[in-house]
């Protein structure tokens, strides 16, 4: 399930040189700007509306951060930072943040149960080389499940990237994001994702390549697969190869011509009888 909050322009505070305007905001989006070589960056805190919700999970909060005007070569982003504090009912819960380059949707998974009126805290911080660069910050997009009934566990799994092929004990689950409803204790899952290996399980246990993930009755636990592309041998690992297939083929190149040998004695020995 999912839900959008719109951004409460009244609380931004935000810093850019007097002679610029380089912070904009409406309910959709904040947009912040570096419009001078000497500018340093910008920064800005803002808040969202407040959404009740009753007996969630919270898995994670997408904010999607294109970059809508920029230009010059030398327009190079070297340090952008995004992060969020989650409030339920006016209580700090949760707090993550990440840094990016370039268009991005930015994940940040929380995995908290709630029951109130949740509101975020969003905090952005944009550092670029030189040039001139503004980012906008689109309102927030919250994915929760519903949490399942005392007698039930329920398991929601997410991937990154998203789209992963999900198995829940060797059981075809879905596509991530997606949940599974199952028994108390410990359970096995894995994902497939076309040209890629799984790397972790977020803050779950990695075995070979599945994840161990225990889930409690009455509760959703969220289980975050994270893929990369393989990388190709490097040069030294290619060095080391040949020098261990090396003794084996010396080896070979020994015995073949003794292989030869015999073969031709034996060949002698049939055509005399």
């Amino acid at each position: 399930m999912r839900t959008v909050l719109q951004y409460d322009c009244k609380t931004l505070d935000g810093y850019c040189p007097a002679w610029q305007d380089c912070i904009e905001c409406s309910g959709d989006a904040v947009t912040i700007g570096n419009h001078a070589t000497w500018v340093l960056g910008s920064h800005f805190d803002v808040d969202t509306n407040e959404v009740y919700l009753v007996n969630v999970t919270v898995d994670c909060i997408e904010i999607y951060t294109p970059i809508v005007e920029g230009f010059s070569p030398f327009d190079v982003e070297y340090s952008t930072e995004i992060s969020v504090s989650v409030y339920v009912n006016g209580v700090l819960v949760h707090t993550a943040s990440t840094s990016f380059t370039g268009d991005n949707t930015v994940k940040l998974y929380l995995g908290k149960k709630v029951s109130g009126y949740l509101k975020v805290h969003v905090h952005a911080d944009l550092r670029t080389a030189s040039g001139w660069k503004k980012r906008a910050v689109y309102r927030p997009v919250v994915q929760y499940t519903e949490n399942p009934p005392p007698d039930k566990a329920r398991i929601y799994i997410d991937s990154h990237p998203s789209g992963a092929t999900v198995y829940v004990d060797g059981n075809y689950a879905g596509t991530s994001p997606c949940y599974v409803y199952v028994s108390d204790g410990y359970h096995e899952v894995s994902g497939e994702l076309s040209g890629y290996n799984l790397k972790s399980c977020g803050f779950a246990e990695k075995t070979d390549s599945t994840c161990m993930v225990y889930a409690t009755k009455g509760e959703t636990t969220t289980v975050v697969l994270e893929f990369e592309k393989p990388q190709p041998p490097s040069a030294i690992d290619t060095v080391s190869m040949m020098v261990n297939i090396l003794p084996m083929l010396m080896l070979m190149l020994m015995i073949l011509p003794m292989v030869n040998l015999i073969s031709s004695l034996f060949g002698s020995l049939g055509e005399k009888r």
